[in-house]
């Protein structure tokens, strides 16, 4: 029986947008945390395959489970990148606009 993901909840708060790119470098350092267990796991399955297939089963549903919190966090991950590629957009936009207004103002 596949092991069940605990109940999760989504958590907000802000940082400062300068802080975003070393928040998704703890993130992804935990995901790759995650891909050693699942390295570990894989490795251990192979063996056990060989030796316990009941204990084999088990460590396939751990890998289940990981798989699913890989997923989870690529989202996460992937949604905060968004968020701050936009963000960065948005100012690089508002820059934009500043000069092009102060040059026109200088013209005239």
């Amino acid at each position: 029986m596949k092991e069940k993901l605990n109940k999760r909840v989504t958590i907000s708060y802000s940082v400062d947008l300068s802080e975003v790119p070393s928040r998704s470098a703890l993130m992804l350092d935990e995901l790759s945390k995650i891909f050693r267990n699942l390295s570990i796991a894989a490795t251990d399955a192979a063996q056990l395959t060989r030796e316990n297939a009941l204990k084999s089963l088990e460590d396939l549903n751990k890998i289940d489970t990981l798989l699913d919190k890989t997923k989870i966090r690529v989202k996460d991950i992937t949604s905060i990148t968004s968020g701050y590629v936009e963000a960065l957009k948005e100012i690089a936009e508002s820059e934009k606009k500043k000069k092009k207004k102060k040059r026109s103002s200088k013209d005239e």
